[in-house]
């Protein structure tokens, strides 16, 4: 089980390491503050690089972004495999699972924490519904991303349109 939420996937690419590399410094080449192009990053020697997104719909402003990108790149006998790793920000992994500790505290408890005044089924459905939007922030987000990295890549001609092999 993943219990830090990340995803992880591979592409393959038929170009060699050096060309491939050239590619992703291209598409990095440009600044955060640099507004004519909607994503940034850092690549070095070992192909290892960061990919982010200027404009993201989801950014938590005090914490930085909701899910971020990792990857690398390795040789490969007939090309060059792009391994990727989405994960989401660890404040929204502990959010998730700190939750069920209080939704125990609401029905078992003695429901203190979020006051006498509301009854523990109106509590457990806060509770429970904030629960599911901070998971469906950090889902979202890692499926937008994951999509724009991939846009990116099919824009430059890295991979032909679809991902070749999705690792779990």
């Amino acid at each position: 089980m993943n219990t830090l939420l990340r995803k992880k996937y591979s592409y393959t690419v038929s170009s060699s390491f050096d060309n491939t590399k050239m590619k992703f410094e291209s598409i990095f080449n440009n600044k955060w503050y640099d507004l004519s192009k909607k994503h940034y990053g850092t690549i070095d020697d070992s192909g290892a690089f960061t990919f982010k997104q200027k404009i993201v719909f989801f950014s938590v402003i005090n914490f930085g972004q909701a899910v971020y990108l990792k990857g690398s790149l390795t040789q490969k006998d007939n090309g060059t495999n792009i391994n990727i790793v989405l994960s989401p920000n660890l404040l929204f992994v502990f959010i998730i699972y700190v939750l069920p500790l209080l939704w125990l505290n609401i029905l078992l408890g003695d429901n203190s924490l979020m006051g006498q005044d509301n009854g523990r089924l109106n509590n457990f459905f806060v509770v429970l519904i904030f629960e599911l939007a901070i998971f469906a922030i950090t889902q979202i987000s890692s499926y937008f991303l994951r999509r724009k990295f991939e846009s990116v890549m099919i824009e430059k001609d890295l991979i032909n349109g679809k991902v070749i092999m999705e690792m779990l």
